[in-house]
This record gives C-alpha cells, sequence and structure tokens, in this order.
C-alpha cells in the first residue's frame, strides 16, 4: 500500500515530465514501452486523486486501450510500481508475511 502523497507525487512527476524522457527513464526490465505509454495515458486521464485510487486498486479511468494495453491490463499496476521503486519514484511496498 502507498500513501495518497506519494501516489500523487507521481502523478505529478508523471503529468509534468515529457512523454519521451519518461519512456526513456522508464522503459527495460518488465516495464515495456507500452506499459510506460499506458501509465502515461493514465495520468493524464484523471486527476491526482482518482490516479491514486486506479493504482490503489488496479482499475483504469475511461479510455480506448489498444490490443496490446488490453492484454497487460491485469498485471500492469504490478509493473509500473517495480520500475517506479526502480527509479526512487515510490517506495517498494512492505512485503507482508504469510501465516504458517
Amino acid at each position: 500500500m502507498y500513501s495518497p502523497d506519494e501516489l500523487k507525487s507521481l502523478h505529478q512527476f508523471i503529468r509534468h515530465t515529457g512523454e519521451g524522457n519518461l519512456k526513456k527513464m522508464m522503459t527495460g526490465g518488465r516495464m515495456t514501452d507500452v506499459h510506460t505509454g499506458l501509465l502515461i495515458k493514465v495520468a493524464r486521464a484523471c486527476n491526482e486523486d482518482e490516479f491514486a485510487t486506479h493504482f490503489e486498486a488496479g482499475t483504469f479511468p475511461r479510455l480506448k486501450f489498444t490490443v496490446n494495453e488490453s492484454a497487460m491490463k491485469e498485471s500492469c499496476y504490478g509493473v509500473f510500481a517495480e520500475a517506479c521503486a526502480k527509479l526512487g519514484l515510490m517506495t517498494a511496498p512492505a512485503k507482508v508475511a504469510k501465516a504458517a
């Protein structure tokens, strides 16, 4: 779970950084060019509070998705969070210990 301030800060960063720069910075590992484009699309489609809500719930605002985006919708928020944590844009969520 992320703090609302952290998600709002991420939203602001995405909204105010050029798309080309974001793609250069974020694309790599599991975070593909399509993932980065989808994250940018989501951030631009909603305000800070809506973005935070969608990020936490793994949902999306009303958007038109490409075929590639539709194929990855179910797992993309985990990839987003991992990439943002690697870049220092968010803290990695604490792992919850499973009961034995």
